[in-house]
């Protein structure tokens, strides 16, 4: 009998072709290239506006304490109406004080702040260069205010946007410590208490943001996606202008990719509770336990779309922004890549984690290097209380918060312009996140698209072709154009 066993000589292997995980890696790279950066820090800079504009239009209901101690009560007010009367009756002259008993004075957290600021430097200016008595010490009248920062309730979103920066650094900080419990505790808390404590004492904010939110992701987010499919796919590099016009001419499909699964959810959510509604009339009860095995499938479909949507959220935009496909199709891709092949994606999103990580230490340590180097340089010769408040970041925490103390007001206008310089670093970190997150997202569903369908991550939709296929558009050969719907 012959011998048919043959031997394969390898002279070389392409281990980023065999193995995906490297490419994952790449996102760390890409995130800091300047065009990703920018579109970060623009998606940033819009969470942000409307974040402020809704505590601006309504109260703070939020404990000092944050997001999860819950709402501001009654003798939290009493407390902080304590603390502002202290502050005004040290530091306000009487000519200057509101008129009436101190007990029934009723101010908000910023109106007492800026008229005790006002009161100490009116005195200050009036000792003309003596030594300042021990009732206006500096360290007094800081220790003084920090108190009313600490003592005011906080705005939603404001209280949110500093429990979700935190949340992120302990992730971020756990992975790189290698704390699986610290990591687990920091997950749990952003992905399960924050929504719950919102849900529970903040529903308008909370649908209202949540809109907001995927707004910004869909356009934004997609424009990174098709940037980084192209790199990747046809090795391509896009202007963020390409990426841009892209987001705009497919904003129906990214949209909807974020939002169809939330709204089917709803519809059969709406729907039990509907049923809910119709068991209190008397014998339709008897219809609703008959029927109460199809409230269970529905059911089971809320939690499958909800379970689907935690895990394949990430790959719902990238789905469009490589194939061009409508909603539906790209829900249907990153539910089935999700159910296909779960450690897959299991073992893609650790890598993506872990190049977050990686790439979050990289620029907030160049960036905390640079405002602390800026502001200690800039200290050598200036005492200029407007660089009071620079510097001051760490690795974890780049804000830096630090209290500034203004005897112009010259040195107010120049202490808010280096205050807002700060933040757009800070807003700068912020977009390297949401840049490296899109391109990491990206790269992890051609891997997953090549690990269930076969296809290859070179297959990216390009003009020509019939959304959310490779297939060429056909052609009208009377007109020798390419047909399209209208």
């Amino acid at each position: 009998m012959a011998d048919t066993q043959r031997r394969t000589i390898v002279e070389q292997v392409e281990f980023a072709q065999v193995f995906g995980f490297p490419k994952i890696l790449r996102a760390v790279t890409m995130g800091f290239q300047p065009p990703r950066l920018a579109l970060g820090l623009v998606m940033v800079a819009a969470l942000m506006v409307a974040g402020r504009a809704w505590d601006w239009a309504t109260e703070p209901t939020i404990h000092p304490e944050g997001l999860t101690a819950g709402l501001w009560t009654d003798g939290d007010a009493r407390r902080a109406r304590t603390t502002y009367q202290s502050a005004i009756l040290a530091y306000v002259d009487d000519a200057d004080q509101p008129d009436g008993d101190p007990a029934d004075w009723e101010f908000e957290a910023h109106e007492v702040m800026a008229l005790v600021s006002r009161g100490y430097l009116q005195k200050r200016r009036a000792v003309e260069g003596d030594e300042v008595p021990l009732t206006l010490d500096e360290a007094d009248y800081v220790h003084t205010m920090e108190g009313l920062e600490e003592a005011r309730p906080r705005g939603t979103f404001e209280a949110t946007a500093r429990h979700v920066t935190d949340g992120f650094s302990d992730v971020i900080r756990a992975i790189v410590l290698v704390e699986p419990r610290a990591f687990f505790d920091a997950v749990e808390d952003l992905y399960l208490h924050m929504p719950e404590a919102l849900w529970r004492d903040h529903k308008a904010f909370t649908i209202v943001y949540a809109l907001v939110l995927i707004v910004v992701l869909a356009f934004g987010g997609g424009a990174l996606s098709r940037m980084t499919a192209c790199e990747v796919g046809l090795e391509e590099k896009l202007r963020a202008q390409d990426g841009v016009d892209f987001a705009i001419g497919s904003w129906r499909s990214l949209l909807f990719s974020l939002l169809l699964p939330l709204l089917i959810a709803a519809a059969l959510a709406g729907l039990l509770v509907l049923g809910g509604w119709l068991l209190t009339l008397p014998w339709i009860d008897v219809l609703g336990g008959v029927l109460y095995g199809l409230a269970l499938l529905a059911g089971f479909g809320v939690a499958f779309l909800v379970i689907g949507y935690a895990l394949g959220f990430s790959l719902l935009v990238p789905a469009v922004a490589c194939e061009n496909c409508d909603a539906a199709d790209a829900q249907q891709r990153a539910y089935a890549y999700v159910l296909g092949r779960p450690l897959h994606l299991l073992g893609y999103g650790l890598t993506g984690l872990i190049g977050l990580a990686i790439g979050f230490v990289v620029i907030s340590f160049i960036a905390s290097l640079m405002l602390n180097f800026t502001a200690g340089l800039i200290g050598v010769w200036s005492d200029n209380s407007a660089f009071a408040a620079a510097g001051g970041a760490s690795l974890f925490d780049l804000t830096g918060e630090t209290m500034a103390v203004h005897i112009s007001f010259h040195s107010q206008v120049a202490g808010w312009f280096v205050s807002f310089w700060h933040t757009v670093v800070v807003g700068l970190v912020g977009g390297y996140v949401f840049a490296n997150y899109f391109s990491g997202s990206t790269i992890v569903y051609l891997l997953m698209r090549r690990a269930c369908d076969g296809q290859e991550i070179t297959e990216i939709w390009q003009p020509g072709q019939v959304p959310g296929t490779a297939a060429p558009t056909p052609v009208d050969q009377d007109n020798a154009a390419p047909l399209t719907d209208g």
